[in-house]
């Protein structure tokens, strides 16, 4: 605020232009940042967003489809909001309630600050949908590494949001 009152005091354009390249994220210090956790069924988006929560906020089985609809919760991390939202698992599908809840998480991808592509590494080819999108993922995240296989699939990180592996390194 002092920035601005004397950008506007000296009329100073560049002031006030350096105190609104802060704007963002300062907007941030009271509305969450949007954090889009996406990928295909049964990668294990619902465990890593519980993973994140610290709770159980998702309901987490083996089959496909069970998360139907966008789902969120706000966490904090380190003093600052973060609003975590989880979907449907981006696949081909029939059913026109999972096909809703495919597009409506298809709405949110441009509206997030940033995009966690979340890819199962028991399951190398668990990512090929995801280069069918318009948006390119911000972060890639590795699940299941406790029983993943290969390790060759590249990725940003790799995390178990069922035994807690690098949950903590991911948060920071």
């Amino acid at each position: 605020q002092r920035a601005v009152d004397q950008g506007i005091q000296s009329r100073n354009p560049a002031i006030l232009d350096a105190a609104l390249s802060w704007s963002r994220l300062g907007q941030h210090l009271v509305a969450p940042w949007r954090v889009l956790v996406y990928g295909e069924p049964n990668v294990g988006k619902s465990s890593l967003l519980n993973a994140l929560a610290g709770f159980h906020r998702a309901i987490v089985t083996p089959h496909a489809g069970t998360t139907r609809d966008l789902l969120t919760v706000d966490v904090n991390f380190d003093g600052w909001p973060f609003r975590l939202l989880d979907g449907a698992g981006i696949r081909e599908s029939f059913d026109p309630i999972e096909k809703e809840g495919i597009d409506r998480l298809k709405k949110e991808l441009p509206l997030a600050d940033l995009r966690v592509a979340v890819v199962d590494l028991s399951r190398p080819d668990s990512a090929k949908s995801l280069a069918e999108l318009d948006h390119v993922p911000d972060l890639v995240v590795g699940n299941k590494q406790d029983i993943a296989d290969d390790q060759t699939v590249a990725v940003d990180i790799r995390v178990s949001a069922t035994t807690g592996y690098q949950v903590d390194f991911l948060i920071e």
